[in-house]
Order: structure tokens, then C-alpha cells, then sequence
């Protein structure tokens, strides 16, 4: 063994843990003779990683085979369709449960679900319409058929620090019940969902969570917890005889059944920070209205534990770190150009107005859409070149915004034309909600199905255009937008917002 072969194998006596098993998986793939490695140079990690995990049962492949990830969907294809997407990058094979109560015409008409039913190794169960969380993810413990069952939502997305097999690894010790993963919220962790519970007060509490009570289950790093985010691995077995109270059909469902654990006295989970998964915050129209009977749902809640509406807050547990808001305003102190990259009917006109009223320059607008009046007309045209789209962007006082929808569709001859310190702000908002406003605006391209495909189309490739712009660039949600709206007050600039 040469020396610097050692001195990595010393080195890994003070890493993370979840860095030791990398390492030594890669160099198990490399041909390495890993348990040689862990005889000699680091006894602490052998004790605590046994060779089985390494080498034997509870492989990554082994593992996987013996999981099922489970989805509820409700009326949300394109979330659900980017999730099966992102799941299949990374886990080609894995069993797939889809759980969908989606209205019957909404079904039967739905490109989305009649493709996962011809996908291999996916199984999609229909129940009647809004028949909830509960009993959705109910029936699909009732149908999996492995040890373990992984649950995510809908509107999650997998990355590369989704590695659901270490949320697995603990639950298999037998030592706890659960283990539950941190979820990213566009691309920030958001860990509010994992603290003690005391069920012993009148009403419930929660407390916030300190983690300094730190284990190592199956080579994994975890910290106990009472409740966590819906996005956690269990015996399916398990999971089977403590069913979700199905009268909380969405929302309050969460804390209900991990208050109902709590109670029990007798289970035992963990969570780590070592998985995480992306989630995508989209509420199409016809989904939002149902989930806007949250209200009640928690006065169900209330009933059946007592206390008041604000019992149950989800600031009782860690706040999300959300860093959007200060990114924002670092991207703007500097007064960039603005370029604001959308597929339309994304608010960008009421983005571009708060701007301009704050000292950006538009040039010449059409007044109905803030759009300049001369790219425009040239992005309307095809045959413009790229000398005249320079001298318009080259006209425009400065600092200037600009906004455009045809511009993903024209990227190529308008992307050389913004200097390399060009603010790029992509305003995205859930595909099916833009359709729905096309449509109601009259902006149909041909029938319903053909204007969606067109609003996605869109969407994908606004996405490349941002994640290949290599300048400033800032991803602002249409939510968060008509939030600010709300907020917005000229007067006192954009680093002070109300509130």
C-alpha cells in the first residue's frame, strides 16, 4: 500500500460518516480491497459500518429491491410527471406506487396517467374523486408488496442527495420505526417538520429541535424526532397497522398521525440530514381550490385534540431558512440590466411596473403588456437579425428591464445581445395554471391540449436558458410575486419591503 493510500485511509477516521461510506464504496468500485482498509487503518469506522452493508445485504441494489417509493397524486400531472422523471434518473428500476384521486374526467383525458400505466415497474391506483391523503396513502401500503415503502408527495423532485436507500439503512437495524429526510423548498432545506411532540399538555405542543443527540444507524448519521416532513422510509408491515385517520383528507392529516404515534408511546423515529429532496411549491387553479379547505381540515383537527387554530402552527417547529428575499435584494443593489425570462401569463407586466417604478427603464412599452414596443415587434417578425436586435438593446437607457415571452423561443439570437452582468430573472409559475389563464384570456393555441403542450414547451425551455445562463441570475415563483404585490411599496425602495 503506498503512503498516500494510507494517509487517505487514516483520513477517513475524521471525516463525516456519511463521507466514510462514500469513500468506501467508491473504492470498493474502484477494486479496492476495502475491508483491508478498515482492519488496518480505521477500526473506529469498522465498528460502527458493518462489512454487510458494504459488501453484502443491504447493498444499494439489494436495498432498492426490497423498496417501493409511494406517491399520492391529486390533480397536479406535471408535478407528478417531473417527479416519475427525476425518480427514473436515479433509480431506473425501483417499484413505483401512484395513488391518484383525481376527478374522473380529469383522469380519463389526462396524458400524464396514461403514460405511468405503461411504464414498467409502475403501478397506478384510482380512487374515488378527493378521497384524500389519508386514504390514498393508505391504499397504497394496502397494494405495495416489498418490506419498505418510501413516501414522498407529488410535487417533490429528486436530485442527487436523494438517496432514499439511506433512509432505508436505519429502519432495517430494526433500532427505530421511521426514518424521514430534509426537504428542499426550490432549492433551500426547510426542516420544520422534525421536533418533540408533548402529548401529555392540553393542547399538544411542539418544540423546536436541537440536534445534538446524533447516532449512527446502518452507516448512517440520524438525530431522534417525534414528527418529520412527509418524506420518510418504514416497514410497510408497519405503516399497514397504523393507517392515516382518512377524515383529514389533506393538511392536517401530518400532524395527526404523528401526534396519534406520540400518544402511542411505543414507536421510535429518526431523521437525517444526509437525504435530501427537491420540492417544487406550483398550485395549479383547480388544485388550489381544493386545497383551500385546509381551514376546515384543521378545525377537524382542533376537535379531535383540542386547543385553538394556532395549536398547530408550523412555527412551533424550526422556521424554513428561507434566503430568497435577501438574494433578491442582493442581485438588485447593484442596479443591473434586467432581463425577466417567462412563458407569459406569469405576472412579468406587474414585475416589470413594480421595476420601472422603481427606477428601471423600459424604453418605448406597449401599454397593455409593458413589453418594449420595438423587441416586440421584432421577435414578432422572423426574419430579424442580429444586428437589429443589438441596436435595440444597445438604445435602451440604462438601467433598463426588459421582458419578453418569445424570448426562450428565440434564445439563440437574443441571449449574445445582454452584457455578461445582465440580471436574468426566470418567472416560473405551474403549467397548468398558465394554461387555464390562456384560455380564460382567449390566447388558446388551437385546443386545450395543444396550448398546454405549447405552455410546457415553454416552460422547459425558459429552464435552459436560466440554468445555462452563466451571469447574475435570480428564480422567482408566481406565488412569491403576488405575494410581494401585496406588499409592495415604492416609497420605501426595494431593500424595505413591508413587513
Amino acid at each position: 500500500m503506498t503512503d498516500r493510500q494510507k494517509l487517505i485511509a487514516e483520513g477517513i477516521t475524521s471525516m463525516p460518516e456519511e463521507h466514510r461510506l462514500h469513500y468506501l464504496r467508491k473504492w470498493k468500485a474502484e477494486g479496492r480491497n476495502v475491508t483491508d482498509y478498515l482492519d488496518e487503518f480505521a477500526p473506529p469506522f469498522k465498528t460502527l459500518v458493518s462489512k454487510t452493508i458494504l459488501n453484502g445485504e443491504w447493498s444499494k441494489e439489494a436495498t432498492l429491491r426490497r423498496t417501493t417509493i409511494l406517491v399520492k397524486s391529486f390533480m397536479r400531472p406535471q408535478c407528478l410527471w417531473t417527479l416519475f422523471l427525476s425518480i427514473r434518473r436515479y433509480y431506473p428500476t425501483i417499484k413505483i406506487i401512484v395513488v391518484d384521486d383525481s376527478y374522473p374526467v380529469f383522469v380519463e383525458t389526462n396524458d400524464t396517467l396514461a403514460e405511468l400505466h405503461q411504464q414498467p415497474n409502475v403501478t397506478v391506483v384510482h380512487i374515488p374523486f378527493d378521497s384524500g391523503l389519508s386514504a390514498g396513502r393508505n391504499k397504497g401500503v394496502e397494494v405495495a408488496d416489498t418490506e419498505f415503502v418510501v413516501l414522498t408527495d407529488d410535487d417533490f423532485v429528486f436530485t442527487e442527495d436523494t438517496q432514499i436507500e439511506r433512509l432505508v439503512r436505519p429502519v432495517a437495524t430494526g433500532a427505530v420505526d421511521m426514518c424521514g429526510g430534509m426537504v428542499a423548498l426550490d432549492g433551500e432545506i426547510a426542516s420544520n417538520w422534525v421536533g418533540v411532540l408533548n402529548t401529555d399538555s392540553k393542547p399538544p405542543t411542539g418544540f423546536k429541535f436541537i440536534p445534538e443527540d446524533a447516532s449512527i444507524l446502518g452507516g448512517v448519521t440520524v438525530h431522534s424526532t417525534d414528527i418529520m416532513d412527509n418524506f420518510f422510509a418504514c416497514r410497510t408491515n408497519w405503516l399497514a397497522d397504523r393507517p392515516w385517520d382518512e377524515q383529514f383528507r389533506i393538511t392536517c392529516e401530518h400532524v395527526d398521525f404523528f401526534l396519534t404515534r406520540k400518544k402511542e408511546g411505543t414507536c421510535s423515529f429518526c431523521w437525517t440530514k444526509s437525504v435530501v429532496v427537491g420540492h417544487r411549491s406550483l398550485s395549479p387553479g383547480r388544485y388550489i381550490d381544493y386545497r383551500q379547505r385546509a381551514v376546515e381540515t384543521r378545525k377537524e383537527l382542533i376537535s379531535k385534540w383540542g386547543g385553538s387554530p394556532h395549536t398547530f402552527s408550523r412555527t412551533e417547529f424550526p422556521e424554513v431558512k428561507c434566503q430568497r428575499t435577501e438574494d433578491a435584494i442582493k442581485a438588485l443593489s447593484s442596479r443591473p440590466d434586467i432581463v425577466i425570462l417567462c412563458p407569459g401569463r406569469c405576472g412579468s407586466t406587474v414585475l416589470v411596473e413594480m421595476l420601472s417604478s422603481l427606477g428601471w427603464h423600459t424604453g418605448e412599452v406597449h401599454k397593455d403588456y409593458m413589453e418594449n414596443s420595438k423587441i416586440l415587434f421584432l421577435t414578432g417578425t422572423q426574419s430579424c437579425s442580429a444586428e437589429e436586435a443589438q441596436q435595440v438593446i444597445d438604445s435602451l437607457p440604462k438601467p433598463y428591464v426588459v421582458k419578453q415571452p418569445r424570448f426562450c423561443e428565440q434564445w439563440g439570437l437574443w441571449r449574445p445581445r445582454f452584457a455578461p452582468g445582465t440580471l436574468l430573472i426566470f418567472l416560473e409559475r405551474d403549467a397548468e395554471a398558465i394554461t387555464e389563464s390562456m384560455i380564460s384570456a382567449g390566447w388558446m393555441r388551437g385546443d386545450e391540449h395543444s396550448t398546454r403542450v405549447h405552455v410546457e414547451r415553454r416552460l422547459r425551455r425558459c429552464r435552459e436558458a436560466f440554468d445555462a445562463w452563466a451571469g447574475p441570475k435570480l428564480h422567482v415563483r408566481f406565488e412569491d410575486l403576488r405575494e410581494a404585490v401585496s406588499m409592495f411599496d415604492p416609497t420605501r425602495g426595494y431593500g424595505h419591503g413591508k413587513g
